[in-house]
């Protein structure tokens, strides 16, 4: 059985765009058997890392939310067409399902509230706390899934 997967994404120079990124960094530094990819955007390639995974877990920034939110991707909803080189993570598991006839038994997009999006690597103190909850919340979701 391959180990889980963690998505860490986001711009490290734009403030708080870098959660994403940084919750990442946390897991790999902290979970062990854990899986972490960290990138600036989600691309094609990742389809390929998605395919042989039972649960993946996205991260990524949120602007407009006040608290970390963890959602489950439902991936039976028609997934809108790929029009730029940017992929959003319902697109590159469509692309996944595509190329390979497979998909993740599992997978959640927890989004890390963001308010700062200036040109600094400088993170608010609200996404601070943040990613530490989202880090905390990743967790809990591999420590649920072990036992099932």
């Amino acid at each position: 059985m391959n180990p889980p997967l963690v998505i860490g994404y986001g711009n490290t120079l734009r403030a708080d765009d870098a959660a994403g990124v940084l919750a990442a960094q946390q897991v790999r530094d902290t979970v062990p058997g854990v899986d972490v990819i960290i990138t600036h955007d989600i691309h094609p390639e990742i389809a390929e890392s998605l395919s042989h995974r039972d649960l993946v877990i996205f991260l990524d920034a949120a602007a407009g939310t006040e608290e970390v939110v963890c959602s489950t991707l439902d991936l039976s909803s028609p997934v809108p067409p790929v029009d730029s080189h940017l992929f959003s993570p319902s697109q590159v598991l469509a692309l996944c399902k595509s190329l390979y006839g497979t998909l993740p038994r599992a997978v959640y997009l927890v989004a890390i509230p963001a308010f700062d999006f200036s040109f600094t690597e400088r993170l608010s103190p609200a996404t601070k706390t943040a990613i530490d909850e989202s880090v905390k919340l990743v967790k809990r979701i591999l420590d649920e899934r072990q036992e099932a």
